[in-house]
């Protein structure tokens, strides 16, 4: 498809991001994405940005050939993942500095935003996993306290752009309201559970290595910031947070996933 007067930079899973003009970039969700998915995300980024995190203001909302799109500010620089990429020994410095980012959004409140356990438990009850673990990770959800935090809830270093001003956050759409525990082990999961991409054994190996590596420096480092207790409290709202990424049905992660799950389980529900 060709949008008038821009041009392709990327595509996900339910959008295309054009450059629009000099300082704009347009978000143009697919025709079978529903409505309401640009109307909620409009409404969170004006929430974010309220709040005075470094993120892309939302300039307006538009429609283009029966398809619902946003218009953003545009910020240039390279995403934290492909920096990393790049440069790999400096992979503990992105780490600590991805750690502070996230606890400072955890410091804004998430009012007005759909709570994590509701989310939590609407989709344990429509993953695709067996009935012990399900009722293992809903127990294990109950027992964990509600949260008044900003929650990312998609925080991972692809959705950081390492601008000339500094970081800045981006794509907000899966924004919650909860305990940010939930949200540090909701970025533990996608770490630990995400497969690298098709490549050679050798290449995902080094992969593997700088990506654990990534992982154990930000969460050390967000525990210094948040307090002692955070590490337990991470390890068991993974568990939920695990079981409701099988929910997302990415094959690629399901053996893993419920490897983890299985060994909560037989641990006593301790991750």
């Amino acid at each position: 498809m060709v949008v008038e007067n821009a041009q392709l930079i990327a595509r996900g899973r339910t959008a295309e991001v054009y450059s629009r003009n000099e300082g704009e970039v347009l978000k143009l969700f697919y025709d079978w994405c529903a409505p309401e998915w640009s109307s909620r995300e409009a409404e969170i980024s004006r929430l974010v940005s309220s709040r005075g995190l470094p993120t892309p203001r939302c300039l307006e909302t538009v429609e283009i050939n029966g398809r619902r799109g946003l218009v953003y500010e545009r910020v240039r620089g390279p995403s934290m993942l492909s920096a990393m990429s790049r440069s790999p020994w400096l992979v503990m410095a992105q780490a600590k500095t991805f750690a502070e980012l996230h606890f400072r959004v955890h410091a804004a409140k998430g009012s007005g935003l759909r709570g994590v356990r509701t989310h939590l438990e609407a989709a344990i009850g429509k993953a695709d996993i067996p009935t012990e673990l399900r009722r293992k990770a809903l127990a294990v959800l109950a027992d964990l306290q509600d949260g008044t935090s900003l929650c990312h809830f998609d925080f991972h270093p692809d959705q950081v752009i390492l601008s000339g001003s500094g970081p800045v956050i981006i794509d907000w759409m899966s924004a919650l309201e909860g305990d940010p525990t939930a949200d540090v082990a909701r970025t533990i999961v996608l770490l630990q559970f995400a497969t690298p991409p098709k490549a050679t054994w050798a290449y995902k190996q080094a992969i593997n290595l700088v990506r654990s590596t990534f992982m154990r420096k930000y969460l050390r480092t967000y525990v210094r910031l948040a307090g002692p207790d955070t590490s337990n409290l991470v390890r068991k709202w993974m568990i939920p947070v695990a079981a409701a990424r099988l929910r997302d049905e990415i094959a690629d992660e399901r053996a893993a996933l419920l490897r983890f799950l299985w060994r909560a389980h037989a641990a006593g529900g301790d991750a």
